[in-house]
Protein backbone atom coordinates (compact mmCIF):
# COMPACT_ATOMS: atom_id res chain seq x y z
CA UNK A 1 0.00 0.00 0.00
CA UNK A 2 1.20 3.41 -1.03
CA UNK A 3 -0.01 7.03 -0.28
CA UNK A 4 -1.05 6.63 -4.53
CA UNK A 5 -4.16 4.98 -3.18
CA UNK A 6 -7.45 5.36 -2.00
CA UNK A 7 -10.37 4.01 -0.58
CA UNK A 8 -13.48 5.69 -2.75
CA UNK A 9 -16.20 3.02 -0.99
CA UNK A 10 -16.61 -0.16 -0.02
CA UNK A 11 -19.36 -3.16 -0.92
CA UNK A 12 -20.31 -5.39 2.21
CA UNK A 13 -22.20 -8.64 1.73
CA UNK A 14 -25.22 -8.50 4.50
CA UNK A 15 -27.29 -11.55 5.11
CA UNK A 16 -28.96 -10.39 8.37
CA UNK A 17 -30.72 -7.01 8.43
CA UNK A 18 -33.47 -6.58 11.03
CA UNK A 19 -34.96 -3.99 13.27
CA UNK A 20 -35.45 -0.52 12.81
CA UNK A 21 -33.81 2.77 11.43
CA UNK A 22 -30.46 3.05 13.50
CA UNK A 23 -27.45 4.29 11.15
CA UNK A 24 -24.61 1.56 10.98
CA UNK A 25 -21.15 2.99 11.05
CA UNK A 26 -18.50 1.49 8.64
CA UNK A 27 -15.07 2.38 9.24
CA UNK A 28 -11.25 2.02 7.88
CA UNK A 29 -8.78 1.51 10.90
CA UNK A 30 -5.19 1.30 9.84
CA UNK A 31 -3.08 -2.33 11.49
CA UNK A 32 -1.26 -0.17 14.16
CA UNK A 33 -2.61 -2.45 17.39
CA UNK A 34 -0.86 -4.80 18.83
CA UNK A 35 0.30 -7.65 16.46
CA UNK A 36 -0.92 -6.12 13.30
CA UNK A 37 -4.28 -5.95 14.63
CA UNK A 38 -7.01 -2.78 13.57
CA UNK A 39 -5.20 0.28 15.50
CA UNK A 40 -6.71 3.87 14.82
CA UNK A 41 -9.96 5.02 12.91
CA UNK A 42 -9.22 6.21 9.51
CA UNK A 43 -12.58 7.09 8.28
CA UNK A 44 -16.28 6.95 9.52
CA UNK A 45 -19.11 6.17 7.35
CA UNK A 46 -23.22 5.69 8.21
CA UNK A 47 -25.36 3.61 6.44
CA UNK A 48 -28.71 3.63 7.35
CA UNK A 49 -30.10 0.35 8.56
CA UNK A 50 -32.96 0.68 6.32
CA UNK A 51 -30.87 0.26 3.55
CA UNK A 52 -29.07 -2.94 5.26
CA UNK A 53 -32.46 -4.39 5.47
CA UNK A 54 -33.95 -3.35 1.53
CA UNK A 55 -30.58 -4.88 0.37
CA UNK A 56 -30.98 -7.73 2.04
CA UNK A 57 -34.45 -8.55 0.90
CA UNK A 58 -33.13 -7.61 -2.56
CA UNK A 59 -30.22 -9.87 -2.09
CA UNK A 60 -27.98 -6.87 -2.68
CA UNK A 61 -24.44 -6.29 -1.50
CA UNK A 62 -24.67 -2.75 0.08
CA UNK A 63 -22.44 0.16 -1.29
CA UNK A 64 -21.64 3.15 1.22
CA UNK A 65 -18.74 5.53 -0.23
CA UNK A 66 -17.12 7.62 1.59
CA UNK A 67 -17.70 11.06 1.65
CA UNK A 68 -14.05 11.92 1.71
CA UNK A 69 -11.76 8.67 -0.09
CA UNK A 70 -9.39 7.37 2.35
CA UNK A 71 -5.33 7.68 1.55
CA UNK A 72 -4.37 4.92 2.53
CA UNK A 73 -0.60 4.28 3.00
CA UNK A 74 -0.17 0.34 5.00
CA UNK A 75 -2.34 -2.37 5.56
CA UNK A 76 -6.01 -1.57 6.60
CA UNK A 77 -9.02 -3.11 7.45
CA UNK A 78 -12.85 -2.37 6.80
CA UNK A 79 -15.51 -3.14 8.80
CA UNK A 80 -18.75 -2.33 10.86
CA UNK A 81 -19.48 -1.49 14.46
CA UNK A 82 -22.81 -3.74 15.56
CA UNK A 83 -25.71 -1.21 16.33
CA UNK A 84 -26.50 -1.15 20.10
CA UNK A 85 -30.62 -0.84 19.67
CA UNK A 86 -32.76 -3.00 21.31
CA UNK A 87 -34.16 -5.56 18.31
CA UNK A 88 -31.33 -3.68 15.54
CA UNK A 89 -29.25 -6.59 14.46
CA UNK A 90 -26.82 -6.83 11.40
CA UNK A 91 -24.54 -10.27 10.04
CA UNK A 92 -22.31 -10.35 7.51
CA UNK A 93 -21.83 -13.30 5.08
CA UNK A 94 -18.94 -15.36 5.36
CA UNK A 95 -17.04 -18.11 3.40
CA UNK A 96 -16.95 -21.53 5.19
CA UNK A 97 -14.36 -22.61 7.67
CA UNK A 98 -11.52 -23.11 6.47
CA UNK A 99 -11.67 -21.66 2.84
CA UNK A 100 -9.64 -18.47 4.18
CA UNK A 101 -6.77 -19.45 5.89
CA UNK A 102 -5.32 -18.34 7.47
CA UNK A 103 -8.55 -16.41 8.31
CA UNK A 104 -9.05 -12.32 7.76
CA UNK A 105 -11.78 -11.47 9.76
CA UNK A 106 -11.25 -9.65 13.55
CA UNK A 107 -13.58 -8.86 16.42
CA UNK A 108 -13.58 -6.18 18.86
CA UNK A 109 -14.41 -7.06 22.44
CA UNK A 110 -16.44 -5.21 24.85
CA UNK A 111 -12.80 -4.79 26.81
CA UNK A 112 -11.90 -2.81 23.20
CA UNK A 113 -9.43 -5.53 22.55
CA UNK A 114 -8.85 -7.03 19.38
CA UNK A 115 -9.26 -10.57 18.54
CA UNK A 116 -9.16 -12.58 14.94
CA UNK A 117 -12.10 -15.15 14.65
CA UNK A 118 -9.38 -17.58 14.45
CA UNK A 119 -8.72 -17.52 18.58
CA UNK A 120 -9.90 -20.34 19.52
CA UNK A 121 -9.80 -18.59 23.36
CA UNK A 122 -10.95 -15.55 22.91
CA UNK A 123 -13.03 -15.59 19.36
CA UNK A 124 -14.84 -18.37 16.97
CA UNK A 125 -12.01 -20.71 16.02
CA UNK A 126 -13.18 -19.93 12.75
CA UNK A 127 -10.83 -19.37 9.70
CA UNK A 128 -13.03 -17.40 7.15
CA UNK A 129 -13.62 -13.98 5.34
CA UNK A 130 -16.40 -11.35 5.46
CA UNK A 131 -17.98 -10.42 2.18
CA UNK A 132 -16.07 -6.88 2.49
CA UNK A 133 -14.82 -5.11 -0.47
CA UNK A 134 -13.37 -2.25 -0.26
CA UNK A 135 -13.03 -0.38 -3.60
CA UNK A 136 -9.29 1.05 -4.00
CA UNK A 137 -8.51 4.00 -6.33
CA UNK A 138 -5.62 5.36 -7.49
CA UNK A 139 -5.57 9.73 -6.02
CA UNK A 140 -5.57 10.94 -9.54
CA UNK A 141 -8.10 10.02 -12.56
CA UNK A 142 -10.05 7.29 -11.07
CA UNK A 143 -13.85 6.91 -12.31
CA UNK A 144 -13.46 10.66 -14.08
CA UNK A 145 -12.76 9.65 -17.58
CA UNK A 146 -13.72 12.44 -19.49
CA UNK A 147 -17.43 12.89 -16.84
CA UNK A 148 -18.57 10.05 -19.06
CA UNK A 149 -20.10 6.80 -17.74
CA UNK A 150 -19.37 3.63 -17.92
CA UNK A 151 -22.77 1.64 -18.95
CA UNK A 152 -23.20 -2.32 -18.17
CA UNK A 153 -26.61 -4.16 -19.19
CA UNK A 154 -28.33 -6.08 -19.16
CA UNK A 155 -28.07 -6.10 -15.33
CA UNK A 156 -29.60 -8.77 -14.35
CA UNK A 157 -27.75 -10.71 -17.14
CA UNK A 158 -27.89 -14.72 -18.28
CA UNK A 159 -24.98 -15.18 -20.58
CA UNK A 160 -23.78 -12.36 -21.37
CA UNK A 161 -23.22 -8.77 -20.73
CA UNK A 162 -22.32 -5.43 -22.73
CA UNK A 163 -20.28 -3.06 -21.50
CA UNK A 164 -19.95 0.88 -23.33
CA UNK A 165 -16.53 2.49 -22.02
CA UNK A 166 -15.93 5.91 -22.51
CA UNK A 167 -12.77 5.20 -23.98
CA UNK A 168 -10.93 6.16 -27.20
CA UNK A 169 -11.03 2.76 -29.95
CA UNK A 170 -8.43 -0.15 -29.21
CA UNK A 171 -7.50 0.87 -25.56
CA UNK A 172 -6.55 -2.23 -23.74
CA UNK A 173 -9.05 -3.16 -20.41
CA UNK A 174 -8.95 -5.47 -17.92
CA UNK A 175 -12.37 -7.34 -16.77
CA UNK A 176 -11.93 -8.94 -13.61
CA UNK A 177 -15.69 -10.83 -12.21
CA UNK A 178 -15.68 -11.84 -7.94
CA UNK A 179 -18.25 -13.30 -6.18
CA UNK A 180 -19.38 -12.51 -3.20
CA UNK A 181 -16.69 -14.02 -1.12
CA UNK A 182 -13.93 -12.03 -3.30
CA UNK A 183 -12.99 -15.14 -5.05
CA UNK A 184 -11.94 -14.54 -8.85
CA UNK A 185 -14.37 -16.42 -11.14
CA UNK A 186 -13.27 -14.94 -14.68
CA UNK A 187 -10.68 -12.58 -15.74
CA UNK A 188 -10.49 -11.15 -19.51
CA UNK A 189 -8.76 -8.25 -21.58
CA UNK A 190 -10.79 -6.40 -24.31
CA UNK A 191 -10.25 -3.33 -26.18
CA UNK A 192 -12.29 -1.12 -26.64
CA UNK A 193 -14.74 0.52 -29.55
CA UNK A 194 -16.01 3.39 -30.82
CA UNK A 195 -18.66 1.24 -32.74
CA UNK A 196 -20.38 -0.17 -29.63
CA UNK A 197 -20.65 -2.37 -26.43
CA UNK A 198 -17.78 -4.62 -25.85
CA UNK A 199 -19.67 -8.19 -25.17
CA UNK A 200 -18.32 -10.24 -22.08
CA UNK A 201 -19.73 -14.06 -22.26
CA UNK A 202 -20.98 -15.57 -18.42
CA UNK A 203 -21.49 -18.95 -19.95
CA UNK A 204 -19.30 -20.51 -17.03
CA UNK A 205 -20.90 -18.36 -14.50
CA UNK A 206 -23.95 -19.60 -11.94
CA UNK A 207 -26.65 -17.50 -10.62
CA UNK A 208 -25.44 -15.41 -8.62
CA UNK A 209 -24.38 -11.74 -7.37
CA UNK A 210 -20.82 -10.62 -8.53
CA UNK A 211 -18.85 -7.75 -8.74
CA UNK A 212 -17.21 -6.72 -12.45
CA UNK A 213 -14.67 -4.29 -12.15
CA UNK A 214 -13.31 -2.71 -15.18
CA UNK A 215 -9.49 -1.32 -15.08
CA UNK A 216 -7.41 0.54 -17.23
CA UNK A 217 -4.56 3.02 -17.57
CA UNK A 218 -7.62 5.70 -16.94
CA UNK A 219 -8.26 4.26 -13.57
CA UNK A 220 -10.80 1.55 -12.46
CA UNK A 221 -14.65 0.69 -12.21
CA UNK A 222 -16.71 -1.43 -9.63
CA UNK A 223 -20.01 -2.53 -10.29
CA UNK A 224 -22.51 -5.15 -8.67
CA UNK A 225 -24.22 -7.61 -11.18
CA UNK A 226 -26.17 -10.20 -11.08
CA UNK A 227 -26.54 -13.23 -13.15
CA UNK A 228 -29.84 -15.57 -12.83
CA UNK A 229 -29.90 -18.63 -15.20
Amino acid sequence: YNATKKINGVYIYFGVGKGGSSNVPVNVWNNTGTAGAPGAVLATQNVSLTTIKNDVIANYATYVTFSTPVIVSTPFYVGVTLPTTAGDTIAIISNTDGDTNPGTAWEQSSGNNWYPFSDATNSWSLNVQLAIWPVMCPTTGILSIEEKPVAIFPNPANNEVYIILPYPAGEKVNISIFDIYGKLCKQTEIYSSMEGPVKVDLYDLQSGIYLLQIESAKGKFVEKISVIK
